[in-house]
């Protein structure tokens, strides 16, 4: 019978380092993530799925590498919908990373605060989830 995998999920922590205007309602958005497992995290894909807070859904190639107690820092051209003094809520980065050999996805939920000429995402919770199920 399939269930969910018991492995242990890869412990990451986000920190937002930088966001500048681009034209339009476009702007570069980067983060810190920083690996507190005790094995290297390998990020493959991210995106932005909120309507609100937008980007595609991005392929690494190579995969970024995170070593344990290491941290490495992944941007995006994020579109943001909200008007000045409105908030986009539970906006997500979504990360797809290999951990210990299984796939999973990382979703950094977010409040994001629209300003006069720029915003700030705010993290709110990170969580982990395996991608599909695990046959014993």
């Amino acid at each position: 019978m399939a269930r969910e995998s018991q492995r242990p999920a890869p412990r990451l922590a986000f920190a937002v380092v930088a966001v500048e205007p681009e034209a339009g309602d476009f702007f570069a958005v980067s983060w810190r993530i920083t690996n507190k497992s005790g094995a290297d995290v390998l990020v493959v894909e991210t995106w932005l799925p909120h309507n609100g807070f937008y980007a595609d859904k991005e392929s690494l190639s190579p995969e970024l590498r995170v070593e344990p107690a290491g941290s490495v820092e992944v941007s995006r051209r994020v579109r943001c919908r909200a008007t000045a003094e409105a908030e986009v809520e539970n906006a997500f980065l979504i990360l797809q990373v290999d951990f210990v050999g299984a796939v999973w996805r990382i979703f950094v939920r977010m409040r994001v605060k629209a300003e006069a000429s720029s915003m700030r995402p705010i993290i709110e919770a990170v969580t982990a989830q395996t991608v599909g199920l695990v046959k014993e």
